[in-house]
């Protein structure tokens, strides 16, 4: 069962979380946390390098997971421009491909996630309330630590 936990503190302090964010299938990387990553890490060549088929939008939500300078991130690519908003669907068919990864990668340790409150931003504006009743029904089987970082 996953236990969901909110604090408030910089994700990039965090030791042994692997960081979920949401992006748009362009892997532009020019504002709010996707362009913090993209500082620290360089994230938006390796999502560009990952093939075409992996991560063209097919009009649903879909997590693309990968390591980076040894980290482990989680991109919920949720809608398909950055001028447009996220459907709540996206949003939960992301989560649910994001579930998927994490299962399996399940068979040794509970994995451990971090993440902003995702899609309710400047940019996305979605509403956390439904967000988060999304996640806690998508992963309300799945045995992973889950915390929500608030910037202080």
């Amino acid at each position: 069962m996953s236990k969901i936990e909110h604090i408030k503190g910089d994700i990039f302090s965090l030791i042994g979380y692997d960081i979920v964010f949401a992006i748009d299938s362009t892997f532009t990387c020019d504002v709010g946390i996707c362009k913090q990553i993209n500082d620290s890490y360089g994230i938006e060549k390796a999502l560009r390098a990952i093939p075409l088929e992996d991560s063209k939008w097919r009009g649903k939500g879909f997590c693309i997971s990968f390591a980076k300078s040894a980290q482990n991130f989680h991109a919920l690519v949720v809608k398909p421009l950055p001028q447009v908003y996220p459907e709540y669907e996206n949003i939960k068919e992301a989560l649910m491909s994001l579930a998927a990864n994490i299962s399996q990668k399940n068979n040794i340790i509970t994995p451990k996630i971090a993440m902003p409150k995702v899609c309710c931003g400047n940019y996305d504006k979605r509403e956390w309330p439904l967000i988060e009743d999304i996640i806690k029904k998508v992963f309300a089987g799945i045995d992973c630590d889950i915390l929500i970082v608030e910037k202080e």
